[in-house]
């Protein structure tokens, strides 16, 4: 019988192998393994090396915009697409992905707060589609990725009118617009 290789803190797809089962059937070895929703399981060490799991179930509609009630993401086994969070996230790692951009954040990473810090006003969980006053996962400083100390969340309108620009850019854009409404007709 051959020894068991320690696989313990190595990640297979979403799986992060946390310790060794045991031998089954006396010659297979199996894991204890936590997938990134944190759903632990015990797992043939065999499938994990080749590829055949790659998580618990919960990301097998993540490429499926919109797979799960219309909410994409379409994690169906513990319904983390009902999250806003969890949404936030999964939308935030597309764009990461498309545009290029460091993401290293987690679906628990992300708080959403009940008043805008931007705009002062409140910011609904309840609705499925955007609106001014849905949440909206910011880059603080935009010509950074998605890492956890450069989030928020912010409303849909503060982020649509924050947009690219940056503070100059806004304080400018302020500056100009009062001087056009303060001008006498």
């Amino acid at each position: 019988m051959r020894p068991i290789v320690d696989i313990s803190g190595q990640k297979f797809g979403y799986w992060l192998v946390e310790k060794c089962a045991g031998r089954k059937d006396g010659h297979h070895v199996s894991w204890i393994c936590r997938c990134v929703c944190g759903q632990t399981k015990e797992i043939d060490g065999s499938q994990l090396r080749a590829g055949k799991t790659k998580s618990c179930g919960c990301m097998k509609g993540a490429q499926i915009s919109l797979a799960c009630k219309g909410r994409p993401g379409g994690n169906r086994k513990h319904d983390l697409s009902g999250h806003r969070e969890y949404e936030l996230w999964f939308r935030a790692k597309m764009r990461a992905k498309q545009r290029g951009l460091a993401f290293s954040i987690k679906p628990t990473d992300i708080t959403i707060p009940e008043i805008c810090p931007l705009l002062d006003i409140a910011i609904s969980r309840l609705r499925n589609n955007t609106s001014p006053d849905s949440p909206s996962l910011d880059r603080i400083d935009s010509s950074k990725g998605y890492i956890e100390e450069n989030i928020w969340v912010i409303s849909q309108k503060a982020n649509t009118l924050k947009s690219n620009g940056t503070l100059e850019d806004h304080e400018r854009l302020v500056r100009n617009w009062q001087n056009i409404i303060r001008q006498p007709k």
